[in-house]
């Protein structure tokens, strides 16, 4: 038999918009920053970087959130400074689309065992990003708009 293909929700790439710009947090002198490019074709692409308030780059992240046939789906991988990934060789963690409302949405998906939720919203000139794993408390990351 066929399996069921997961429902897809009524919101694209394009409608991701809200995204776009650069986004910091400067929180106890380190910088945290999250730059997102606009909606072009069928992705958008996202970059974060965190560096300690002594000035060194300590994690990157590279992201897309690309179409896919169940909706926009969210991959990402750590790398340290000499660009040496964290995850897999070959396997992104890949969190799809379940939950979209105005200026929200939340990824979910697997990192290795634990299950991972990623939300983002908008408020204003804030992005927040809240991660929440398996057996683990919840982060919160807020971030304020620093260029469009």
């Amino acid at each position: 038999p066929d399996e069921p293909k997961p429902k897809q929700l009524e919101v694209t790439v394009a409608d991701l918009g809200w995204f776009q710009g650069d986004w910091q947090n400067t929180d106890e002198g380190s910088l945290s920053q999250e730059v997102w490019t606009r909606p072009q074709g069928d992705c958008l692409l996202g970059m974060w970087r965190w560096v300690d308030a002594q000035g060194a780059s300590r994690v990157f992240e590279l992201l897309s959130i690309c179409q896919d046939e169940t909706g926009p789906t969210l991959r990402l991988r750590h790398f340290d400074r000499r660009m040496k990934a964290r995850e897999e060789r070959e396997a992104p963690i890949v969190l799809a689309l379940v939950h979209a409302a105005e200026n929200r949405v939340t990824f979910q998906g697997k990192e290795g065992e634990l299950t991972v939720r990623l939300t983002y919203s908008r408020e204003g000139s804030q992005l927040i990003a809240r991660l929440e794993k398996t057996d683990q408390p919840a982060q919160e990351y807020r971030f304020q708009r620093v260029a469009p």
